[in-house]
């Protein structure tokens, strides 16, 4: 089975970089998942300004809840799963 290559942010597109060193600044590291959107600096930019949006919209419980089904989904991490299943309740 082939892997998929993450890319970091010297690696990434130029248009990706920015929204990418903003993660890291808000977030304290660049996550996987947003590291590997950014191979596509426009899809990249779309989740970066719904984030955005929902971030001022939403509460901090219901952005953590509404991110379990993508979690479910895919492989969760075991200390990720705990703590945003923890919201939910």
């Amino acid at each position: 089975m082939a892997h998929i290559t993450i890319p970091t942010k010297e690696t990434a597109p130029v248009k990706s970089k920015p929204i990418l060193e903003n993660y890291e600044k808000v977030l304290g590291a660049i996550p996987n998942y947003f590291a590997l959107i950014s191979q596509s600096p426009d899809a990249l930019k779309a989740i970066s300004d719904m984030h955005a949006t929902l971030g001022k919209s939403l509460g901090p419980q219901t952005r953590g809840a509404s991110t379990l089904p993508l979690q479910r989904s895919t492989v969760a991490t075991t200390a990720c799963l705990p703590i945003h299943s923890s919201v939910e309740n």
